[in-house]
């Protein structure tokens, strides 16, 4: 199977079954040599393509929004892997005055793996994220600005903890960036 990509006017074509083995461990969170049944008998490994929405630079402006209403200087702002490369691009073009702004990548301790989506993190993950930050830089940010695209409309993590406990263990004003969730 062939998957041809555009993007920016240039078209890539790319082989989905070529040169992949079932020992490659291509799949997130399971071990070498494991794969869900039915995986070829030839030893070719199954491979997902995962699509997701378009990174939004609205967001940057709606960060700015959020830093402003709360009169911080120092902001800690936790991100996926995924998408750390692109709001930090987005982020160049914009005054952030004399607001330090850090971004930083919580580790996915509840999953584990090597998940990169922020969808997927719990209250947890982001309270360890959040003291390691405190931890290794000697700083406690003002305000602490996450994704709300891992919580349910009550403010939920997957867990059924509430992001407002972040504000608790830490001590820190927690605000929540609007994002839309994956959907599968």
């Amino acid at each position: 199977m062939n998957l041809r990509i555009r993007r920016e006017g240039n078209i890539f074509d790319i082989g989905l079954s070529e040169g992949y083995r079932r020992e490659d461990h291509l799949y997130p969170c399971k071990p070498s040599g494991h794969y869900s049944t039915g995986a070829d008998p030839s030893g070719e490994a199954p491979l997902g393509v995962f699509f997701t929405s378009s990174f939004d630079t609205s967001h940057v402006q709606k960060l700015k929004r959020i830093i402003e209403t709360h009169r911080a200087k120092e902001v800690l702002l936790l991100s996926s892997r995924l998408v750390k490369p692109l709001l930090e691009s987005a982020m160049i073009e914009t005054d952030w005055g004399d607001v330090q702004l850090h971004v930083h990548v919580p580790r996915n301790e509840f999953l584990g793996g090597n998940i990169m989506i922020a969808d997927l993190l719990t209250v947890q993950d982001y309270i360890a994220s959040i003291e390691s930050f405190i931890h290794e830089s000697d700083k406690k940010p003002e305000l602490v600005i996450i994704p709300s695209s891992g919580f349910s409309h009550w403010g939920k993590d997957i867990t059924g903890q509430s992001y407002l406990d972040i504000e608790r263990r830490p001590d820190v004003r927690v605000a929540l960036i609007r994002c839309e969730p994956l959907r599968a």
